[in-house]
């Protein structure tokens, strides 16, 4: 079964080195390197002198809202030639015709529009959200798609008020729930449990339908102070199993 590969940079600042790579395509030798400022395609990866073609200007080139900070890209599981997905500063996009010389980026959910609905899903924390910083699939459940919003530094002052928000789509982006992660230790610094770590933070989850996943994240005050947190249904539900 032939698959498109993907390699990806999401850090900042921005950096010539590569933090993932991949093994090339079995058959059709289609990879894509990405950096928080760039994206690159090459068709011919097991060439001995392959090709890259830019195509970072593509991302908001077919919506008004840019995206100009990428933090993280993943390939669709059920359609990786054709669909991809971006999250940056800007929010989250998506690409159906990936493949094209040109692709054309859709923002799925703008930042504010994010935010707008944290109200409805009992989220009152706001003033730290600056982006969303990862993006998984589940390749066992089609149309299901999960992301880390980037927290920073910032107002509030207080620590109690800072804690890591992620959200998840069952809908291939037309809806999507919201979600605020538990502070392990009220009165705590550790209660500053939020997603800023200086680079987004690690996720993985189970690809067998069993809805787990697993998220490291770090204190709002102290970068040394790391967290994992698990899910085991789908991101609804979250607890602290390691600080």
């Amino acid at each position: 079964d032939a698959r498109v590969q993907q390699a990806t940079l999401a850090q900042e600042p921005v950096s010539p080195a590569m933090l993932a790579t991949s093994e090339p395509a079995n058959g059709h030798n289609i990879v894509y390197l990405i950096n928080s400022r760039q994206m690159g395609r090459t068709r011919n990866f097991s060439s001995s002198s392959p090709i890259w073609d830019p195509i970072t200007t593509t991302i908001g080139g077919c919506d008004p809202v840019a995206i100009t900070k990428t933090l993280d890209f993943i390939l669709d599981p059920n359609d990786p030639y054709n669909v991809a997905w971006a999250v940056g500063d800007t929010g989250i996009w998506r690409t159906a015709n990936l493949n094209a010389d040109t692709p054309c980026w859709k923002n799925v959910r703008s930042m504010a529009a994010i935010i707008a609905e944290f109200a409805s899903n009992g989220i009152t924390q706001t003033q730290t959200i600056q982006g969303v910083s990862r993006i998984i699939a589940d390749a066992s459940r089609p149309n299901y798609f999960f992301v880390v919003l980037r927290s920073v530094p910032g107002n509030p002052t207080d620590l109690s008020a800072h804690s890591g928000v992620v959200g998840w789509t069952t809908t291939n982006g037309q809806s999507w729930s919201w979600r605020q992660l538990p502070k392990p230790t009220a009165g705590d610094l550790r209660a500053g449990l939020g997603t800023y770590c200086g680079a987004p933070t690690g996720v993985a989850n189970a690809q067998d339908g069993s809805g787990r996943i697993w998220l490291g994240v770090c204190s709002w005050s102290n970068n040394d102070l790391a967290f994992i947190v698990y899910s085991a249904d789908y991101g609804n539900s979250w607890q602290v199993i390691w600080y």
